[in-house]
């Protein structure tokens, strides 16, 4: 084999190499866990695959479509970025919101996330008490059938 074809072979090898490692890095993903979930809960968000070192803004949207707030972070060697969770609060509109993150070098990813309305419990009395309230009411039905039979 000559020396043109192993310096071809390894510059091919070389090239491959590097554009896989590219295609690796350069597809931002965002994770919201959980992906829907009642006012007050904590909405994690993780953000990965971008290339390290890039400037990244973070931009949240309200379910109106209008934005809320942006922050600028940088991503670490490995792609990741410390991205910000949140919680919705009593005030906040329920319904769907947006996530962008958009890194300068890496492109764009988005995610939604679905608040739902507070989850309604009843309080324990009033279940005892209208418990209570309909086995009189089926007592008294008993007693007044017995009254009719005799």
């Amino acid at each position: 084999m000559s020396r043109g074809r192993i310096l071809v072979a390894v510059s091919v090898a070389l090239a491959l190499l590097l554009a896989t490692s590219g295609l690796a890095m350069g597809q931002p993903h965002i994770k919201i866990n959980p992906t829907s979930g009642y006012v007050g809960q904590k909405f994690a968000v993780t953000c990965s695959g971008f290339y390290p070192g890039d400037e990244v803004t973070q931009s949240f949207y309200w379910p109106c479509g209008d934005l809320s707030c942006s922050l600028v972070l940088e991503s670490d060697e490995n792609g990741d970025v410390p991205c910000y969770g949140w919680t919705a609060g009593p005030s906040q509109p329920t319904g769907v919101y947006r996530l962008v993150v958009s890194g300068v070098e890496s492109g764009d990813a988005e995610a939604t996330s679905e608040v739902l309305a507070e989850e309604f419990v009843a309080e324990p009395g009033s279940v005892i008490l209208l418990s209570s309230g309909l086995m009189a009411l089926a007592g008294y039905a008993g007693l007044r059938y017995r009254g009719c039979r005799s």
